[in-house]
C-alpha cells in the first residue's frame, strides 16, 4: 500500500481510509460511569493495620477482646519460643504462658511487609522474666530479643502465624548468673 500502486497517494486519502473503515471496539459505557474505582474494585483489607492492632492490643495490653476479634477459631500458630498451637483455645493458653513469664512483655514492630493475604512482621521483644520459661523460674532479668512472624489472613482474621525468635539470645539472658 504505497503511493506507487495508486492507493493512499496522500495523507488525506489515508486518513479517510483509516477512519472510515477501522473502528476501535471500545465501550464508552465505562467512560460515562459515575461510580469510582473503589466501588468497582473491592479494596483489600488493611492487614498491616490489623497486625499493628494485634501487637498493640493483644500482646502489649493483653486484651482478650482483641484476641477474640483478630484470631481465627482455626488458627495454627508456632510461637517465637517454639510452641505450636492449633485452634483459638490453645492460642489463648499460649498467650497466658507468655504473660506469666513476662507480665510486662512488649512487642515493638520494626518493619511490616505485606503481599496478598500475608504479612511479615520484624519485631523486637522486651520484658522482665518473672515466670517459668525454658525450665528457668522467674529471674527478674530484663530481656530483649529479635524475631520475625509470617501471618496469613482469611476473612479478616489471622489464620496462621509462624514466628522465629532469637531464642538462643533469650535463653542466654535468662540463664545469666
Amino acid at each position: 500500500m504505497t503511493a506507487s500502486d495508486g492507493r493512499f497517494a496522500s495523507c488525506h486519502s489515508f486518513r479517510i481510509f483509516l477512519f472510515s473503515r477501522w473502528r476501535p471496539n471500545w465501550s464508552l459505557s465505562a467512560a460515562c460511569r459515575k461510580d469510582t474505582i473503589g466501588e468497582r474494585i473491592p479494596l483489600l483489607p488493611d492487614y498491616k493495620s490489623l497486625i499493628r492492632r494485634y501487637y498493640s492490643e493483644l500482646w502489649n495490653a493483653w486484651s482478650t477482646t482483641a484476641l477474640e476479634e483478630l484470631i481465627s477459631r482455626d488458627i495454627v500458630f508456632r510461637g517465637s519460643i517454639g510452641t505450636t498451637v492449633n485452634g483459638i483455645e490453645e492460642f489463648k493458653q499460649y498467650v497466658s504462658k507468655i504473660r506469666a513469664a513476662f507480665p510486662d512483655f512488649h512487642n515493638h514492630i520494626e518493619e511490616l511487609i505485606g503481599e496478598g493475604d500475608k504479612i511479615v512482621a520484624r519485631l523486637t521483644y522486651t520484658g522482665t522474666h518473672r515466670g517459668e520459661l525454658f525450665g528457668f523460674s522467674g529471674t527478674e532479668r530484663k530481656i530483649t530479643y529479635q524475631g520475625i512472624v509470617i501471618f496469613q489472613f482469611r476473612e479478616g482474621n489471622i489464620l496462621s502465624g509462624f514466628a522465629l525468635g532469637d531464642t538462643e539470645s533469650l535463653k542466654r539472658q535468662i540463664a545469666q548468673t
